[in-house]
């Protein structure tokens, strides 16, 4: 993938993030659509649809998660995390991770983000504690 397929791809995730909207190529809608829930005690509440099969799901499916003032971003192209302020959107850090990171995920406090690694087939651990 060159260096501007990359960029594109990165800016799109971010902009799903930070913005909330999709962007597919050739300008087709998401395929994600929300229904109401009826199991739901609020009337208005939403749910993704069921798209799939859930018990193979990808770990292509997760690639940008927020961290408080932070968007952790899996820059596959250049196997590492990108570390984006989320009020000014620049990037703050590239962190090193495994081969080909497809997922991120974050500790349930917020003091680590978790990477998974489909090629090296591990998972790569980042300190997001700022007092450590």
């Amino acid at each position: 993938m060159t260096r501007a397929g990359s960029t594109w791809i990165l800016a799109a995730l971010v902009s799903v993030v930070l913005l909330g909207t999709s962007v597919i190529p050739g300008g087709a809608e998401s395929p994600i659509r929300l229904r109401p829930d009826p199991d739901a005690a609020n009337a208005g509440a939403a749910r993704p649809a069921a798209v799939g099969h859930p018990t193979f799901v990808s770990p292509h499916a997760s690639p940008i998660v927020l961290n408080g003032d932070r968007v952790f971003v899996a820059n596959t192209p250049a196997d590492t995390v990108n570390v984006i302020d989320a009020k000014s959107r620049k990037i703050l850090s590239r962190v090193n991770v495994g081969i080909d990171p497809v997922g991120v995920a974050v500790r349930p406090d917020g003091k680590e983000v978790w990477v998974s690694n489909h090629v090296s087939d591990s998972v790569s651990v980042i300190d997001s504690d700022t007092t450590s």
